[in-house]
Order: C-alpha cells, then structure tokens, then sequence
C-alpha cells in the first residue's frame, strides 16, 4: 500500500480526533458555565430576599415606635386633661342663709359638711312687729344671717339640703339665696374659698 496514502488518512483521522476533543471541552466548559450562572442567581435571589425582609423589619419596628409614641401621647392627653378638670377654676357664689339665731350654729355645721371653708355669723334682728310674731306664732325676731362662700357646683346640693332642713327641722325655718361671686384676689384665697386643696398648697409651697 502506499504509504502517502496512509500518512493522509492518518492526518484526517488526527484532525477529527483533534476537532471531537476541542469539542467536548468546549462543551463541558460550557456546562460549568451555567451552573456558575445558576448558583450566582441563586445567591443574588438569596440576598434580595434577605434585604427585603431586613427592610421589612425595620419598617414593622418604625410603625410599633409610632404606634407606641402615639399611645404614649394619648394618655400624657388624658393625664393633663385630668390635671386641668382638677385644678379649673370654678364659680364661686355667696350664700346668705337667714335662720333663726338659737339655729344659727346648726346650719352653719350642715353648711360647713359641703367643703365650705369660709363662714360668718352676723346677729341680725327680724323686721316683723309684736303683733305680726303673735300671729304667727314666733317667740321671738332674733335672728342671724350666715355668710358663706360657696362652690357653683355644690349650689344645688347645699340648696335641697337647706330646703329639706327648712321643712322639717323644728323651729328651723329660714331663707336663703345665693350671689355671683366674680372675681378673688389671689390664687390662694380662691383655693382656700373654693376648697381646691392643691392649688392652695402649691401657691404657698
């Protein structure tokens, strides 16, 4: 056989050999790179999820702060609401009760139970004549007028008890009626006559 002939074939069949080997490699470097792809998507996948969840978390801890500073300011609302409703100022009115003078001392305790901490007796005497008492059965025109500051929201309940007293107290007939007080000078004299323990105290602390 000739041997030009052989050195040809051998040549195709080196060059195929050659080629199918450049070709796998090609492939299988082709293989790795997909599977590097596929793990760095997966890692990227992985660290978006995770920084969502991160931002997430911060935002659900933003909104409990709020939430929280909100309720905080809702009840330092209230608390102050109360401390205002404490220490508003109230009405003040003059109360002049007139009783008779043996029952002087006796209203001026059922008085005295409304938180009343000013009061003053004055002896007075009845305009009715000898005749006018005769008639209506009076031993006597002595009586005394009772001076009281009083608080306008206790006003009701001090004018039912006096009614209630009036009525059925032996002898213990009377009249009362109650004047706007508008002003008073001094935080202090407004807390002793209003009966406000707190401003008092604080005024002379």
């Amino acid at each position: 056989m000739d041997n030009s002939y052989l050195d040809d074939v051998s040549g195709v069949a080196g060059h195929s050999s050659d080629h199918s080997s450049d070709s796998g490699s090609h492939e299988a470097s082709g293989g790795i790179s997909e599977r590097e792809k596929k793990e760095n998507g997966g890692s990227k996948n992985r660290e978006y999820v995770r920084q969502v969840m991160e931002e997430t978390r911060q935002n659900i801890e933003l909104w409990q702060g709020i939430a929280e500073a909100a309720a905080a300011a809702k009840e330092n609302g209230r608390e102050l609401a109360k401390r205002q409703r404490q220490v508003a100022p109230v009405r003040l009115e003059l109360l002049v009760t007139i009783v008779d003078r043996k029952k002087a001392d006796f209203y001026a305790d059922l008085l005295q139970s409304f938180d009343i901490n000013m009061q003053m007796i004055v002896a007075a005497k009845g305009t009715a004549g000898e005749k006018m008492l005769e008639y209506l059965g009076l031993a006597d025109n002595d009586r005394a007028i009772i001076f009281s500051a009083v608080r306008e929201d206790r006003l009701d309940d001090i004018e039912e008890a006096l009614s209630e007293k009036f009525r059925t107290v032996k002898d213990g007939k009377g009249v009362a009626a109650s004047i706007p007080m508008s002003s008073i000078m001094g935080a202090a004299s407004f807390g002793f006559f209003s009966n406000e323990r707190e401003m008092f105290k604080g005024d002379n602390a």
